[in-house]
């Protein structure tokens, strides 16, 4: 089970788990628009550092959502010509907190999962740190092709795995 923090206006709200956002109803604010041969700018997903993570080669948008009394940012961006796709689920603080990575790219195999798994040390503003990957990179990958080929196909999977529009059981993350 992935344990996250949701910071609220009066502190911490702890022992949530990642699969209650999933699972949760969602109210989607903002579809955000298909941005291509820009970069992105950093209020769009805030972050530290200077590191430009969404570049002129990449295709990208900023979905915004409310969530179990939370807002939320699903940061969109992918690269058909290196098979790259990345779908980062972020809580809207200031810098954003990193919640989870759903990926697919040539370092790791497969499509898999970077969850946030220390409620206590939850890093705001960093995409690396206390995040458990599912699966693990030495265990089968039962999904192995990319098939992003569109800006629709991103869209979709992103809507899927993390069911920003309620769909049956078998459609999400842990299933």
């Amino acid at each position: 089970m992935v344990d996250l923090c949701i910071p609220t206006k009066y502190g911490l709200v702890l022992g949530m788990h990642l699969k209650d956002i999933i699972r949760a109803p969602k109210l989607v604010t903002d579809l955000g628009t298909w941005k291509s041969n820009q970069l992105m700018p950093k209020a769009a997903f805030p972050l530290h550092g200077r590191t430009k993570l969404v570049r002129k080669v990449h295709t990208w948008k900023v979905i915004k959502f409310n969530c179990l009394g939370s807002d939320f940012r699903l940061l969109i961006f992918y690269r058909t010509s290196r098979e790259m796709y990345y779908c980062w689920l972020g809580l809207d603080t200031n810098p954003m907190t990193l919640v989870a990575k759903y990926e697919y790219h040539a370092t790791h195999p497969g499509w898999h999962l970077h969850a946030c798994r220390d409620v206590k040390n939850a890093a705001k503003g960093r995409t690396s740190g206390h995040f458990v990957r599912v699966p693990s990179p030495n265990s089968h990958h039962r999904q192995q092709n990319f098939g992003i080929l569109t800006n629709d196909d991103a869209h979709n999977l992103a809507v899927k795995k993390f069911r920003l529009y309620k769909k049956s059981s078998d459609d999400d993350l842990f299933s």
